[in-house]
């Protein structure tokens, strides 16, 4: 996944609600923090093993 400009390896992917009440996705790369998205929100997602 390409996030903040920079491709990251996903290790794990929850689901998760905001203090408001709605649902986002919590996407827990192996290195760095962990990002969180609204569900609602598209996500392209490579499965090709990127490398930079």
């Amino acid at each position: 996944m390409s996030a903040h400009g920079q491709w990251r390896e996903v290790k794990a992917v929850r689901s998760d609600r905001f203090t408001s009440g709605g649902q986002q996705v919590v996407l827990v790369f192996k290195a760095g923090p962990a990002l969180r998205v609204n569900a609602a929100d598209v996500l392209a997602v490579d499965r090709r093993g990127r490398t930079v």
